[in-house]
């Protein structure tokens, strides 16, 4: 019986999140998904965050995070520059419509 709960709550879990991935969709001129919105909400709450510091922080595997952030710059909302002071080190801020989409995702 209990594992038949846990698979419920899987499945449960699955639609919700394929529910909202379509919902901001829709909403947005550029779809992402769940872990982009995370990145982004955070960027924009933060303003300005390393590349590095961003794999800390999420504790993902790097390339999953670079992926995510490939999408998210593709899609307009985040730029990623090197540091004048460190040029080893990138700096990630979100864009005016970054910044825009994240009522967007809240809403959803």
């Amino acid at each position: 019986m209990k594992d038949d709960r846990k698979v419920q709550f899987c499945r449960y879990t699955a639609r919700v999140h394929h529910g909202v991935h379509k919902l901001i969709g829709r909403r947005l001129t550029s779809s992402i998904g769940l872990r982009q919105a995370r990145i982004l909400m955070t960027l924009v709450e933060r303003g300005e965050v390393g590349q590095r510091e961003l794999y800390d922080l999420f504790g993902i595997d790097r390339a999953v995070v670079t992926k995510s952030l490939q999408l998210l710059e593709d899609a307009g909302y985040v730029v990623r520059e090197r540091d004048g002071c460190d040029r080893r080190r990138y700096i990630l801020r979100p864009t005016p419509a970054g910044i825009a989409a994240v009522p967007v995702i809240e809403a959803a």
